[in-house]
């Protein structure tokens, strides 16, 4: 039986899988094979994809909580395209759920807490910035543009994929940042 599959489904989806770089980026790979296929395409296996969003069912919710209190987000609805556009390829998924920012019992100009900068501070302690090489939802170059945005802070670049860099070795190296403020003196292998 043929399975109707829209947009919102594939980015929803989509989006959560490249989170998961071990078990996402396979099923993914196989959803969008799948969809390619069409009416040749296998219903079950799609179905499967679609079904196993990886995220709890408060993300959208707590994710929506946090980014309107962090963000001043537009109010005016005209206004929604042209922050869409922002990202190309994610813009309209990250819009769907920020659209309930506009109506958000918050000043227009967000919470008088929400530290607006500046970035360029000069700390003691440089900032630590960790990022995997091939990340995709925080690329390097966004990683690199923290860092220069920043002016005293270190990233440390893991050569591996994926969004989370944690293991053993990143582990090490935020407790000696955070008990003893030392950063890293070499790198750390992958944990894939």
């Amino acid at each position: 039986e043929a399975l109707p599959v829209s947009y919102r489904d594939v980015m929803l989806v989509h989006v959560a899988l490249l989170y998961d770089s071990e078990q996402g980026w396979p099923a993914l790979a196989q959803l969008l094979i799948e969809l390619e296929r069409g009416p040749q395409g296998d219903p079950n296996t799609a179905r499967e994809v679609l079904s196993a969003v990886p995220y709890t069912n408060d993300f959208l919710e707590s994710y929506t909580a946090i980014s309107c209190a962090d963000n001043a987000f537009p109010r005016d609805p005209e206004r929604w395209p042209t922050f869409a556009a922002t990202s190309p390829e994610y813009g309209a998924y990250w819009l769907y759920p920020l659209q309930a920012c506009a109506s958000w019992p918050a000043p227009p100009t967000g919470y008088p807490q929400r530290y607006t900068g500046p970035w360029t501070l000069h700390t003691q302690t440089p900032a630590l910035l960790i990022n995997n090489r091939f990340d995709p939802a925080t690329p390097l170059s966004l990683a690199q543009r923290a860092e220069q945005a920043l002016g005293n802070a270190h990233l440390l670049v893991i050569p591996g994929y994926g969004h989370d860099p944690t293991s053993p070795c990143v582990r090490a190296v935020q407790e000696r940042y955070l008990i003893d403020l030392k950063l890293p003196d070499t790198g750390c292998p992958p944990a894939h």
